[in-house]
């Protein structure tokens, strides 16, 4: 009796089953494949010599980078020990290369999706993270794949947390805002309702280091709300499976996305105006049985706009007079367009030593933040935050760019004992009987912010139509307005 040949896969039988034929007949073949080791061998041996090929020449052969992906899909679902090695020998190319010949399909996606799989424990991950000859792309993955771990039951919750908590207290300690993972590192904290890292997330937003547009802190506040346990049941219970993951990765599967076609067809509901006109004929809300118009109404204003508006001052409120006349000259110097980014050490060194000569004085404080933005000089930005508003409580331009501050650090709460829950200027300072233009401006538009991050999206657009009575063709009140309209549609599920 003859001796019968292993079993072994040829490429062309892999390629023609893996791409063209149903799901159930793919897993088939592919249990088939790894039954064999014989099989593993011989793709392990194809895949690193197609790899040798397109790093000596990658603008060659396009099919090959086909065959490349299929094989390293194979081989990430047998757990192949080398696909890990495979996988990095790529990173030695332009991203760009990989993106251009793999298109949708990245190579990067099938290394984090697969990756932890058929690793158990965080080294590998942390090798790639820290190894600064690896590509951001890899490293962005390996990330990622902190998570799936977790998910997979590979690694603890804890340990996963502790690794990213202390690179996000580094990023913040240093004001790193060229780290290109915050938002990864974040996002993955909120997934684990890692309220350990609390403190670490809230000063990575206060300090500029991740941006609301990109991760809103929203997100992290839900996060806060759920129980580390209920969370981690909700992971395990959505991590892919080996099946679903190659499922998914078929290089010639189709899938038409109806439901992104039809959301692009449906309209927007556009937002309504909140502000009614009020029935002066109408029996009054106090319950005296008289007529709105000659009870409560007689005095209160028809429109609730008149509420939020002061009188208003066009003219600047700062009073100058305190300063000796070459100080004064010298402000207005520094105001002069360009002048503090010309030179900004020495509009620095100015700055301290009048904030020194006349330590009463605000105006001084903001005007070197202002520096210290230029300079994207973040920490000196905060710690001078901190100062002013403990100096100068009661100043409004403190309470407002503190306030904003804990904006960004999604500290609502604060921002109301801040205000001591009072939201109007006549509110905050009774004694006043007039407010420039521009702290009008100024406060409508942070506490137009505020009640929009906190979904009283009526009162939100009250701040916005406020201010559009006297600025309408304004950058910052363009942004309120789609801040606005965007936490709106969210509220209507959209």
């Amino acid at each position: 009796m003859p001796e019968q040949k292993p079993n072994i896969v040829t490429l062309d039988r892999l390629i023609e089953m893996i791409c063209y034929s149903p799901p159930e007949h793919q897993l088939l073949f592919i249990t088939h494949v790894q039954e064999n080791p014989k099989n593993v061998d011989f793709l392990d041996n194809t895949l690193k010599e197609l790899i040798s090929l397109v790093t000596k020449d990658p603008k060659g052969d396009i099919y090959r980078w086909d065959i490349i992906y299929i094989l390293l899909n194979i081989l990430a679902y047998c757990e192949s020990k080398t696909t890990f090695s495979s996988l990095l020998s790529l990173s030695s190319l332009d991203v760009s290369i990989l993106e251009k010949n793999f298109g949708e399909f990245c190579i990067i996606e099938i290394f984090s999706l697969f990756m932890p799989h058929y690793i158990n424990d965080l080294e590998p991950l942390k090798k790639i993270i820290e190894d600064p000859n690896i590509a951001d792309d890899w490293k962005g993955s390996a990330i990622l794949s902190c998570l799936e771990l977790v998910a997979l039951q590979k690694v603890s919750r804890q340990e996963v947390i502790e690794y990213l908590k202390k690179m996000l207290k580094k990023i913040v300690d240093d004001y790193d805002h060229s780290y290109p993972f915050t938002d990864e590192i974040i996002s993955i904290l909120s997934e684990l309702n890692a309220f350990e890292a609390e403190e670490e997330i809230r000063e990575a937003y206060g300090r500029f280091l991740v941006f609301d547009e990109e991760f809103p802190i929203d997100e992290f506040n839900k996060a806060l709300k759920i129980s580390p346990e209920i969370g981690l049941k909700n992971l395990i219970s959505t991590a892919f499976t080996k099946e679903e993951i190659l499922k998914d990765l078929r290089l010639y599967e189709k899938v038409l996305d109806d439901e992104k076609a039809s959301s692009e067809d449906t309209p927007v509901p556009k937002r309504p105006s909140f502000i009614q006109p009020l029935d002066q004929n109408a029996l009054c809300t106090c319950k005296s049985q008289k007529k709105y118009k000659k009870c409560c109404g007689a005095t209160a204003p028809n429109n609730p706009l008149q509420a939020l508006i002061p009188s208003i001052s066009f003219e600047p409120e700062e009073d100058l007079h305190t300063f000796e006349p070459e100080d004064q000259e010298t402000l207005f110097q520094l105001s002069e367009p360009g002048l503090v980014e010309r030179d900004q050490e020495k509009a620095l060194r100015i700055l301290k030593y009048l904030i020194v000569k006349y330590p009463n004085f605000p105006l001084l404080h903001f005007l070197i933040q202002d520096v210290y933005l230029t300079q994207n000089n973040l920490k000196e930005y905060v710690q001078s935050l901190h100062q002013a508003i403990q100096l100068f409580p009661n100043d409004l331009n403190c309470k407002l760019l503190y306030a904003d501050y804990l904006l960004r650090r999604g500290e609502f709460v604060k921002i109301e004992i801040l205000f001591d829950g009072k939201f109007t200027l006549q509110e905050l300072y009774p004694e006043k009987t007039t407010f420039s233009l521009y702290d009008f401006k100024h406060f409508s538009l942070l506490m137009g912010t505020y009640f929009a991050k906190i979904k009283k999206i009526q009162q939100a657009d009250l701040y916005l139509r406020a201010v559009k009575q006297f600025i309408n063709d304004d950058e910052s009140i363009k942004e309120l307005d789609q801040l606005i309209d965007f936490e709106y549609q969210k509220s209507i599920g959209n």
